[in-house]
Parts: C-alpha cells; structure tokens; sequence
C-alpha cells in the first residue's frame, strides 16, 4: 500500500528491496537515498526530516485525511484499542448502518509469524531454467571467475554441484516472456525490460523438490557503490527461504548464497545451512519446519562493526541486532556463532580458517564425534581381505552398522576387525581367547554380541545406522550381562 500512495507524491526508484526518493514533506535534498520505501514492512522513513508512516497516517498528514477516512479508503479496520474514541469511531468497534461490522478485536499472537513462500509462475520456471543453464555453460568456461570461486572455496566440482553460472554481459528481457507484469519506467514512460546484471547466477530448487528453479539471485558484477546491493534478486522468483540437507540435526544461518553454499560444500556432513540473503530476513514455513527440529542453531551472521542508525538514534550492528529474533524464537538451541576472522564465512576461508573444524565446534559433543572408515592393523603374515556386509550374519551386519556403512576389512586369521573413531580404536572379535589377548595389550575389544548391544542400549535402531557418529560412546555402562567386556572408556 505505501509504495502505492507514496509513488503519487514523489518520484521513486528501486535499491535493493526497498525504493528511495526525494521526501514528500522536506523535499530532501541532492542526495535522493535519505527517503526510503520499505514495501515489505509497509512503510515509508525520512531520514533527513524524520518523517515515518504507515499507510493511514501518510494519508492523513500527506492528504490531509481523517483517520475514518484514511481507514475508509485504505479498506481497513482500525485496530488501535488504545484509541480514546475507538468505540465511537466509524472504523473501530463503533457500528454504522453503510458499514460491515468490524470484527472482534484479536490480539497479536506472541510467538514468531511464519509465512508460506510464493511459488513462482509456471512460464518464469521455464524461462529460469533456460537461463541456469545458459549462465552455467558461460560460467565453465570462464577461467577468471573459476578462480575467482575456487578462492571463495567453491571448486569446480561444488559449481557443477551447485549449477553456478555466470553472465559475462548485462542482459534485457521481455518482462511478459517471463510471466510479469508491465511496468512503465518514470524517466522514459516507456515498458521496462527485465535486467540480468552482469555477474555470478545462484539457482536454487524448489524446497518441495520438484525439480524447477524456485528462485534466482545474481551476484553483481559491478556495483554503483556502497550503497547499491551487491545481490540482485530476479523479479518473479519464489521467496522461500533455502535450507541446504534439512535432514540435518544442527543447522548454520549465514547471510549471503555464496556463503551459504561454502558452509555447505564443507561441512554439509555436519550440518543443515540456511542462507538468509539479509540479516532481517526471516525463515519461511518450509525453513521453519526443519529449524523446529534442529537440535543446535548456530547464528553466523555478518559480524559487521557498529554504526550510527538514524532512526534508531544509537549504534547498531545489524548482525547482531537480528540475533534477538533468533534468541526469542529458538531460546534452546540458538548460539551466536561468528566466524573467528572476517565478517563471514567467506572472509574466513580466505583467512584460513578450517571452517569445517569452526562447525564442530560450535556443535554440542553429541553432535561431534565421527565414524571414519575402519582402519585395520595387521601383522605382515595376517592376510587381510574385503568384505561387504551381510544382511544375515549378526557380525558382519554389527561391524557395518559401526562403521556407518563404510567398507569393513578383517583379519582372517585373528577374526578381528578394527574400526576407528576420531583417534581411538574400537577391536571386535568372534574370538574369546583373541579378546582376552587384545585387553591384556590394553586394547578395548568387543564380541559383535556387545556391539549390538551398546548400539540399541543408545537407542540406535538399524535404519539410522548413518547416524552413529552422533553418538557419544560410553562404554560400560551399556552393558548389563553376557560378553567379554572388563574395562570402562569413554570414548571422544
């Protein structure tokens, strides 16, 4: 709505996701960014003058309206209990013959307001599609912004994962071979084209998995300057919200795609990482959903240096003044997590920062412990061979489950497989003798009988085997009879 009526009053035009222009009240001055649109909070703010409105009051101190009459034409109720003549009022409570009556007055809800995502038009996913695959032929050929990705972290194989692209030219389109609506520019009066600025295209798919292109962004080449954004957002994308392995049981929030698709192709055996494009941006039902069931949120938004806010009259560090959202909403799981050099993630990597090993260690100690691919010390006579798991041997089924369905090698002489958990050993024996033998050399050794049972004691059931490594590991106190175990070890 105040896109609408502002655009009557004063010429506007698009930065970012908002509009800016000269203020309808001081005039503002040469510098027209001061007066700022912001149409996905319905509101409009001077900051020259500190002019600030909503729909109703901008009519009323911009047309002079009534509050009923603002109301009236805006086509709301008012909803302002604390109003001193709300009852009487023409659009409150109070009731008139030409009027419907207003509902009953409903309290704000007091947790966190989810939205569904748009789906973009069928005709705009075709159009999409095509151009992903054009930018990413471009972009597989272009060795300066191969290199330009591959020192943001993002090799060749992540780009073709990804299906990154890039245009090495501004393109124009026809608005309507895309699905959108006319738009007539104020400078020419004229149909504006659609723009593709020149730079890096990041695709993302639809969340419901339906294969089509949910949403594009392209990471500019060349920006105006500090002020201009350096991500462009194609009109008609879907405006969900990304999760990247929403499986997950721990989650990454990051702000830019780039940085979202590093954490991603670094630590995605780790964690879910979900790419907000804006430290304001709030996640959408499908993100929602995934981020409900996580069970750490580690908030790694721009550690960005304070600075002055006009309208809030104080110093502010946008990242973390959005992390309020985050503690409110998530009061369990959240934990602030900046990166420990740079801004971001993607300053980080380029600092040298082990970001994979930067996850781990925000994670709970549940969360951290991996099952590496079993590794086996034999002696030069023992002669050692592959095996694939055997779904009915109780042993070699036992062996694949600890290793989360990595490949099992055994020595067939001693029957003692090995598997290695971070930097400790774990020997597994059919053998009795042998597993007396291996604790006398101060190894810990199972019989596959207690394998199986510390799996179900932790509550491992056989369909999640691939998430072992979850599981903190102590020993003895799983066990209640039968086996061979003597020794308490907590294993880390």
């Amino acid at each position: 709505m105040i896109l609408t009526l502002a655009e009557k009053h004063t010429a506007l035009r698009k930065s970012g996701a908002n509009y800016v222009g000269k203020c309808p009240v001081c005039g503002g001055s040469d510098d027209t960014t001061r007066f700022v649109v912001n149409v996905a909070d319905d509101f409009c703010h001077c900051y020259s003058c500190g002019f600030n409105a909503d729909p109703v009051r901008f009519l009323r101190q911009i047309e002079g309206k009534t509050c009923p009459e603002a109301h009236r034409e805006l086509g709301i109720i008012c909803e302002r209990v604390e109003c001193p003549v709300w009852d009487k009022c023409s659009r409150g409570r109070g009731e008139r013959p030409d009027l419907p009556a207003a509902p009953a007055y409903q309290p704000r809800p007091t947790g966190p307001v989810i939205h569904q995502a748009d789906t973009p038009a069928e005709k705009w996913q075709q159009k999409a599609a095509a151009l992903v695959e054009h930018a990413h032929q471009q972009l597989l050929t272009n060795s300066l912004q191969l290199d330009y990705l591959a020192g943001r972290g993002l090799p060749r194989e992540a780009i073709e994962k990804y299906r990154l692209g890039y245009l090495p030219e501004d393109y124009y389109r026809d608005r309507a071979a895309w699905g959108l609506p006319e738009e007539i520019s104020d400078k020419t009066g004229k149909p504006k084209k659609l723009w593709l600025p020149q730079g890096i295209v990041i695709p993302w798919a639809d969340p419901a998995g339906s294969g089509s292109i949910h949403r594009i962004r392209i990471r500019k080449q060349n920006v105006r300057d500090a002020k201009d954004p350096r991500y462009h957002w194609l009109p008609g994308s879907g405006n969900d919200i990304i999760c990247l392995n929403p499986t997950a049981k721990a989650h990454v929030i990051v702000e830019s795609d780039l940085d979202g698709l590093l954490i991603d192709w670094l630590a995605g055996d780790l964690v879910a990482t979900v790419p907000l494009g804006s430290c304001s941006t709030r996640p959408k039902a499908t993100a929602f959903e995934s981020l409900q069931k996580s069970r750490r949120i580690l908030v790694a938004l721009d550690f960005d240096k304070p600075q002055w806010n006009e309208q809030k009259q104080r110093m502010v560090a946008p990242g973390a003044e959005a992390c309020g959202w985050w503690s409110k909403t998530f009061p369990d799981t959240w934990k602030r997590w900046p990166v420990p050099d740079g801004k971001d993630p993607g300053e980080a990597f380029q600092a040298g920062i082990d970001l994979h090993q930067w996850v781990r260690d925000g994670l709970p100690p549940a969360l951290r412990v991996e099952i590496k691919a079993p590794v086996v010390t034999t002696r030069e006579e023992t002669v050692t061979k592959t095996v694939a798991p055997d779904a009915g041997n109780d042993h070699s089924a036992s062996l694949y489950s600890a290793s989360a369905q990595g490949e099992v090698q055994e020595q067939q002489q001693a029957s003692v497989a090995v598997v290695k958990i971070g930097t400790h050993q774990l020997h597994i024996t059919d053998d009795k003798r042998t597993w007396e033998q291996l604790g006398q050399q101060g190894k810990t050794a199972y019989s596959p009988n207690e394998l199986q049972r510390m799996l179900g004691a932790v509550g491992l059931a056989e369909d999640h085997a691939d998430h072992v490594k979850e599981i903190l590991l102590t020993v003895k106190d799983v066990f209640f009879d039968g086996g061979y175990i003597e020794k308490t070890e907590k294993l880390s």
